[in-house]
């Protein structure tokens, strides 16, 4: 019932948050803020990133000046009636006789805060941390940076001598108005330029250096390959190996961004997760419901490391995905025999959709150039204001207008678009876009396809669903290809059936 109430809602809410925060009522709003400020890092490497950490935020809450935001904005307001009934003045539960449900010390009702996972929870917060978030954001503008928010967890940007004072101020202010403690000491920052260890605005702040340390495994020789810490057991092993570099970076919306020893050692540990994760579906489903198994694979385990295909360039998943792709290849391969897969048309066929008379296990090494391009020009589109014809679409990182050009991405500038961006200037993100783009290109060459790669990669078109349109176009091409290969085959080769 709630989530019917809530859900009409969403554009009222997303009206009035955006472009801060896009917890509610925006689609792909993580990717915005994700590719976002990695691209922020990549043009200004004198700036250093927060990541700002608030203590119990849902269930601490002052729930009156809740109320007294959400009753003040248009639209959103028709939610005031219901939230009054819900938490009431202090939010207590009341039997139609006027007792209590609960009573003494251990009641289970509380005076303040909402619970995260009611339906317009996540919209109430944000709108409640608006203000705050808004005046963090205008202090750090000033001096080319931000703040933007998904919900509890916010990013602050600017730079050295303005980020951290900053983030002391919006602490003050959530405090006072809002009942919220912003945990210091659990706070990250990172810099790609700003030597950070000694700096004196953040030890004064109490903020921690984002990252991890490095361990030397006493099993391994010290020219094999690096594990890390993950657990205290491998932390005093590795303070008994002698000293470690600290590798530098934090978490943006989940994704590993900083050095690229930091992204690797976050990537090896999905990796592994992975790679256990889908033997304990097999282990545990195989002997059960070998038809369950196959939906499992299907439907949730082959896409779980697809969000770090999106939001980082291929050169630094390619593991990952290689990785993935081999403990699927070992799943489908306990449903059938060892070796299936093993003959390259038999795996091509395997990773080709059902559609096209295959088993849809994709490879994810090659879904990771269609999965990176299509998430960043989509995302790319929110970055700046935006002329749609209809009106202009307020852009979420107006600081990257220069990276892009005023008005690349409106209506009429359909020869513009990337142009700027990917050949003016030389970063991480421009080659990696403009590489997986000529690469998904020549996937496409020997045949006549329809699709986004028709386009050059400087005027590629954005669409809500551009990752599927790629995808669709290079598996066409793939399926061409694989048709021919299986035609010239012996007529009595088994390959050939079906």
């Amino acid at each position: 019932i709630l989530s019917t109430i809530t859900a009409p809602l969403e554009p009222a809410f997303a009206d009035h948050l955006m472009p801060r925060q896009f917890a509610v009522g925006v689609n792909g709003g993580i990717s915005i803020m994700v590719h976002g400020i990695r691209l922020m890092l990549e043009m200004r490497g004198d700036f250093v990133v927060v990541r700002i950490d608030l203590k119990n935020a849902y269930n601490s809450i002052r729930r009156a000046k809740l109320l007294e935001r959400i009753a003040a904005v248009p639209g959103v307001n028709a939610l005031t009636p219901l939230l009054l009934a819900l938490l009431g003045p202090k939010g207590l539960l009341v039997l139609p006789d006027g007792s209590r449900l609960y009573e003494g010390e251990g009641r289970e009702d509380s005076e303040e805060g909402l619970g995260q996972g009611i339906p317009f929870a996540s919209g109430a917060f944000c709108v409640a941390i608006a203000p705050e978030v808004e005046a963090l954001h205008a202090e750090l503008a000033a001096s080319g940076g931000g703040a933007w928010f998904l919900m509890d967890d916010g990013y602050a940007v600017g730079p050295a001598g303005a980020v951290f004072g900053a983030v002391r101020r919006f602490a003050e202010a959530v405090s006072r108005e809002l009942d919220l403690q912003l945990q210091f000491h659990k706070c990250t920052c990172f810099s790609h330029d700003v030597e950070l260890q000694d700096l004196p605005e953040r030890i004064e702040a109490g903020i921690e250096m984002g990252g991890e340390y490095e361990r030397v495994s006493s099993a391994c020789d010290q020219d094999q390959a690096y594990a890390f810490l993950s657990d205290e057991a491998q932390q005093q092993e590795c303070e008994a190996a002698g000293p470690r570099r600290f590798f530098r970076g934090i978490m943006v919306g989940g994704v590993p961004v900083g050095e690229d020893a930091f992204i690797k050692s976050k990537l090896e540990g999905i990796g592994r997760r992975f790679v256990s994760y889908s033997q304990t579906t097999v282990s545990q489903l195989r002997s059960v419901t070998p038809h369950g198994l196959w939906s499992a694979l299907y439907y949730c385990v082959q896409h779980r490391i697809d969000h770090w295909l999106m939001h980082l360039p291929p050169d630094f998943t390619t593991q990952l995905a290689l990785t993935a792709d081999v403990a699927m290849q070992r799943a489908v391969e306990s449903l059938t025999y060892s070796g299936l897969l093993d003959d390259h048309l038999v795996a091509e066929r395997v990773e080709l959709p059902a559609r096209m008379r295959g088993c849809g296990i994709r490879s994810r090494r090659d879904l990771a150039n269609a999965a990176f391009c299509g998430c960043f020009r989509t995302a790319a589109e929110r970055f700046i204001d935006v002329n749609d014809g209809e009106g202009v679409v307020r852009g979420c990182f107006p600081q990257l207008e220069r990276l892009f050009g005023a008005g690349s991405f409106d209506l009429d500038a359909q020869d513009r678009r990337l142009t700027e961006f990917l050949t003016r200037y030389d970063t991480v993100t421009t080659n990696a876009f403009s590489g997986a783009w000529w690469a998904m290109q020549r996937d496409v060459s020997e045949h006549e396809t329809e699709g986004p790669l028709t386009d050059d990669a400087e005027t590629c078109r954005a669409s809500r669903h551009l990752q599927r349109d790629l995808t669709r176009q290079r598996e066409y091409a793939k399926f061409l290809r694989l048709n021919q290969d299986l035609t010239e085959l012996p007529q009595e080769d088994e390959r050939r059936q079906a």
